[in-house]
């Protein structure tokens, strides 16, 4: 079986493609905060180069504190790992996971984590006609013992923000039947009410609740690969045992510290965003061909279908003019008519919208 892990974001190996320097492309195929890190990320790490002849602390102690701190939970909920994608695997492997229902589209980690560890996926579909809502009582009715249930809150790559009311219910039918909810809110940060929506104060009150958290995302560093998942203590205890020693780097780990103290570059960013993201859906809806879905998150789903072209060709239409924005086609429910974009800067967006209308110009759309 040969599994292909598809991804935005591989700036190096486009740069190498096509013959420019990495600063000189301008990349939607990664949701990333548009901002960047905390400038106290730098100065953190800056601090700590003499530490590179030291391992890293193999029980990440400060970044433990520091997250425990900013989640209001309990260092023995909480495991840290080389970014989500690997807590994933792991997680997988630990609960010799045989089944998972996963609504599609979603990130693609979880099923071939599924799949690479010898289990079955039941996908439910989740219908473009209603705007990719969550099929709460089709998911319920999958449901079988021991069953992982992966939901990723705000879903990647639709943007939709589920209900905090949808997941509690979830969780219930999932306890009654003996399976564990996953909760993945790698970008929930990006949402201005995030108390509203996110199910991190229940961590530790259910034995079937699991969820993941990503520090790379809305914190803008995801070259120093940062993740966490938070769960029962007995499962974190069995995830420890199993996980690779040293698995979160030095700088990952000061960096993580640094970037949970600025208060003051969260609220930036959720702003910019929220504005941005609003700018971007609109100048996207005027565009020949293009209808982009409302999201919550800082990246827009856009379905191409009437613009003549598949995703692979306006990507790579994209690329010759050195923008890349993420081909939809590997996203199981999805096929070749959808795109997802980055939410940038004002100036970036306004690149974006008039490099798109030069290559559908271009197109006759």
């Amino acid at each position: 079986m040969t599994v292909q892990h598809i991804h935005g974001g591989d700036i190096f190996g486009e740069a190498a493609n096509l013959g420019l320097d990495c600063a000189r492309i301008l990349d939607y195929s990664a949701n990333i905060n548009p901002l960047g890190p905390p400038p106290a990320v730098f100065d953190a790490i800056q601090k700590n180069m003499e530490m590179i002849v030291n391992y890293p602390d193999p029980h990440c102690r400060d970044l433990s504190k520091s997250l425990c701190n900013y989640l209001h939970v309990k260092g023995k909920n909480v495991i840290f790992g080389n970014g989500v994608s690997e807590l994933i695997y792991l997680l997988v492997r630990v609960l010799n996971c045989k089944r998972a229902v996963i609504p599609v589209p979603t990130f693609t980690e979880y099923g071939l984590a599924v799949v690479t560890a010898g289990g079955t996926i039941k996908e439910v579909p989740l219908a473009a006609e209603k705007n990719f809502s969550l099929e709460v009582d089709e998911i319920v009715s999958t449901i079988s013992p021991a069953d992982l249930v992966f939901i990723c809150n705000p879903n990647n790559p639709t943007g939709n923000l589920y209900s905090r009311d949808e997941i509690l219910y979830l969780l219930k039918e999932c306890e009654s039947k003996g399976a564990y909810l996953v909760v993945d809110e790698a970008f929930i940060d990006f949402v201005p009410d995030v108390k509203g929506y996110s199910v991190i104060p229940h961590v530790g009150t259910s034995s079937r609740l699991i969820m993941f958290y990503s520090l790379t995302k809305f914190f803008g560093m995801p070259g120093l690969r940062l993740g966490a998942m938070l769960g029962p203590s007995a499962l974190i205890d069995e995830m420890t045992a199993a996980k690779d020693p040293w698995n979160v780097n030095l700088f990952a780990q000061v960096g993580g510290v640094a970037a949970l103290k600025d208060v003051n570059h969260m609220q930036k960013t959720r702003e910019l965003v929220t504005v941005e993201r609003e700018y971007l859906y609109n100048n996207l809806a005027g565009l020949p061909g293009f209808k982009p879905y409302p999201g919550e998150a800082n990246f827009l789903l856009v379905d191409i279908k009437n613009t003549g072209l598949t995703c692979a060709k306006l990507t790579q239409l994209m690329k010759q003019r050195g923008v890349l924005v993420r081909d939809c086609s590997s996203f199981d429910g999805l096929g070749n008519k959808h795109i997802r974009l980055a939410v940038k800067t004002r100036e970036e967006n306004r690149r974006l919208t008039a490099e798109f209308a030069t290559v559908l110009e271009g197109a006759k759309i």
